[in-house]
């Protein structure tokens, strides 16, 4: 039952098209799962394309009026992202020391759920995707540059 197994994987793998699985596996079983397969791809495919195109959204440099020209950048990849924070006090505009953090986040969608504990900031903050920006839980709003 295992070599079975293996076959009817490799087989699947080989896209169940190739005369070599023929004598393992029956022409119904065959055209079914090459279109389960097939399904299975269509109905994925719009799902990556959403978290791509949300991601390279959320990517770039932000302005934050909390932080008058402090460093914002988003890098996101998928459902990932990693947020360069500088800030000063209250912004860095004006020769202000500053400190450097580097923060994490996850992309769902048009929403960024954003961990800003490392910087004293809130563990879970949502964010929702506006068009030009990031519009934060707590009422700031980023926008992009």
């Amino acid at each position: 039952m295992k070599s079975f197994t293996t076959t009817l994987f490799v087989c699947t793998i080989a896209l169940l098209a190739g005369p070599a699985c023929a004598w393992v596996i029956p022409k119904q079983l065959r055209h079914a799962a090459a279109a389960a397969a097939i399904a299975g791809a269509v109905a994925t495919t719009p799902l990556v394309a959403d978290a791509v195109s949300f991601s390279d959204k959320y990517s770039g440099f932000y302005n934050d009026p909390k932080h008058p020209g402090c460093e914002r950048l988003i890098t996101a990849s998928g459902a990932s992202a990693s947020i360069s924070l500088r800030d000063g006090t209250p912004g860095c505009n004006k020769g202000e020391k500053t400190k450097k953090y580097k923060v994490v986040g996850e992309i769902a969608g048009d929403k960024i759920t954003v961990d800003f504990s490392g910087k004293g900031g809130p563990r879970n903050i949502e964010g929702s995707w506006t068009g030009d920006g990031i519009q934060w839980a707590d009422g700031n709003k980023w926008s992009k540059l």
